[in-house]
């Protein structure tokens, strides 16, 4: 996951992520305590931290369809969503956690500079 991420913030122009052991095991505890599909209150953890969410086991399927998401554009006109997450330029940590019962969920966890926040979109969001 981490030399996905990699490769995708390299074609737009974002800095690497460094993995974070410690933000992996709360992404994979997060997951175990919700099983579920459903977002955490990922600010308010231990590490703060942005987060994303897709469903299945498929790490390269997950960060295939986050990245696509540049082409959706929001009510502003920016793009949003997972591909924010996935490519903003002050985020450095990425840990990620994967529930493989019920067809799988997976959870990664941005953080050092959590990702998506307001009036921050213009300088951390790469023009693609």
């Amino acid at each position: 996951m981490l030399d996905l991420h990699n490769k995708f913030r390299a074609c737009v122009g974002s800095p690497p992520l460094q993995w974070n052991a410690a933000l992996q095991c709360q992404a994979q505890n997060t997951q175990d305590d919700i099983g579920a599909f459903k977002h955490s209150s990922s600010y308010d953890k231990p590490i703060s931290a942005g987060e994303n969410l897709a469903t299945g086991t498929s790490v390269s399927m997950a960060a295939w369809m986050w990245f696509t998401e540049y082409v959706q554009q929001g009510d502003s006109g920016k793009t949003t969503g997972h591909y924010t997450a996935m490519v903003w330029k002050d985020t450095t940590h990425l840990g990620c956690g994967i529930q493989h019962g019920g067809g799988g969920v997976i959870r990664c966890q941005y953080a050092a500079t959590a990702p998506n926040y307001q009036g921050q979109y213009a300088i951390n969001v790469p023009a693609v």
